[in-house]
């Protein structure tokens, strides 16, 4: 699988110096959380028409490292570091909304049980009149 990565390297972080002279690297994170955004839908495609979303999350990982490779090794330190972030981020975001679907099918779940349990008793209160009808 492949995608377009939108921009250059240079786009996903910020060059300065410190007070010693020495250069430090920025990322850019809201580059990198759209950029996680993009990732998420291209595997959502995947899943969508059959795929396998590991080993297509694998190849866009692939595909990323690749297209940080040009820049210098701290930028990409750092450029790594909010990248695993902001796919942490995410990953927690669709936890959180499975969990919420799950406590959403739980609820109906119980209320089908209660229904369950009601049109039963129902069932055996009928029985039992009918039963008692006949006896006596």
């Amino acid at each position: 699988m492949m995608m377009e990565i939108p921009g250059s390297v240079q786009d996903y972080y910020t060059e300065s110096e410190n007070e010693a002279g020495e250069k430090i690297y920025l990322a850019n994170r809201q580059r990198l959380r759209a950029l996680v955004s993009l990732i998420n839908q291209k595997t959502q495609e995947v899943i969508a028409s059959g795929g396998n979303p590991h080993t297509a999350s694998l190849d866009l990982n692939d595909q990323f490292n690749d297209f940080i490779s040009t820049a210098p090794v701290l930028a990409q330190v750092s450029i790594l570091d909010v990248f695993a972030q902001e796919m942490n981020a995410s990953a927690m975001e669709m936890n959180d909304e499975a969990n919420r679907l799950n406590r959403q099918a739980a609820k109906h779940e119980a209320a089908g049980f209660a229904i369950g349990q009601w049109v039963g008793a129902g069932i055996l209160l009928i029985f039992l009149l009918v039963l008692f009808g006949i006896i006596s």
